[in-house]
């Protein structure tokens, strides 16, 4: 029996995280008979399974494990074992307020054959902020985002669903944005279908993952480019010469080390590492581009 809407969501060794996010839905404002939970988990070694299976909810969550195979095939596999008509992808590290599905069923019924999105808003603590007030930080005019989408069952199906090439971070879901909005679906944007994501500040330790994410990211911006050789999308990913240069320009590869050690000193605020790990990340992620644009 088909229901309004299922949240698929995508895990790989993030437990914790996880079971705070799954939890999040308990409070919904919509009847727990009216959605379902679809984790897929792509092949986790943090026990994630155990997690799932301790939680005490009134929520369908349903658990699916399969071999790490990368985002893409995990949000197929959501895809496949959804029973709603409507598919909601989000993050494992997000916390949905209670309105957040039914403001995601009342767009899609008023804008029907639409991708709906809402606000992203990033937080440092992994809480729902008692009172928020929106800024244009936390608004985006990219057309999917998978930490907070919606798109009717049907829809995805009929272009195939993701691109399983896309096996590294990045990208997968503006490539399937691409192919959805080419079908003929339009993007409606809802302020009031919130998501709250967790983004603590970046430490010393997390500079490797941050360079690890930035370079996966170059590589599957020149995969999206190649697949769909536009100016949208090279400007969208930053290929665009002129934005390339600027890149260059602004987070010069000869300052790395600076900018590293600028960042690892014990009297760095807060605020400033911030800015240096934007600069650090941009370092990584334009000089993976160069590098791959470069091969055949």
């Amino acid at each position: 029996m088909a229901l309004p809407i299922s949240v698929v969501i995508c895990t790989h060794n993030r437990a914790p995280l996880l079971k705070g996010t799954l939890l999040s839905f308990n409070a919904q404002n919509i009847s727990r008979d009216d959605f379902e939970i679809v984790v897929v988990d792509d092949g986790s070694t943090d026990g994630t399974a155990a997690v799932v299976q301790e939680i005490s909810s009134p929520v369908s969550i349903r658990y699916f494990r399969q071999d790490h195979g990368g985002r893409s095939a995990a949000r197929n596999r959501g895809i496949r074992e959804a029973r709603g008509d409507i598919v909601l992808f989000v993050d494992d590290d997000t916390l949905a307020p209670p309105a957040f599905l039914s403001e995601h069923l009342r767009f899609h019924e008023c804008h029907p054959r639409s991708v709906v999105r809402g606000p992203i808003v990033n937080i440092a603590e992994y809480r729902i902020p008692e009172t928020y007030v929106l800024g244009l930080r936390d608004f985006s005019s990219a057309f999917f985002c998978t930490c907070n989408a919606s798109v009717e069952r049907r829809y995805l199906e009929e272009i195939g669903g993701f691109d399983e090439n896309f096996r590294e971070y990045g990208f997968e879901d503006n490539e399937i944005g691409w192919r959805l909005r080419q079908a003929g679906l339009k993007m409606k944007f809802n302020k009031r279908a919130i998501i709250y994501h967790y983004k603590p500040a970046i430490t010393s330790e997390g500079l490797a993952a941050l360079r690890l994410q930035a370079e996966e990211m170059g590589r599957s911006a020149v995969a999206y480019y190649r697949k769909h050789p536009s100016l949208r999308v090279a400007m969208a990913t930053g290929i665009f010469p002129p934005q390339r240069l600027i890149g260059y320009l602004t987070s010069p590869p000869w300052r790395l080390d600076g900018y590293t050690r600028q960042f690892k000193d014990p009297g760095c605020d807060d605020t400033r590492r911030t800015i240096l790990a934007g600069k650090i990340s941009r370092c990584y992620y334009f000089m993976t581009i160069a590098e791959t644009l470069r091969k055949v």
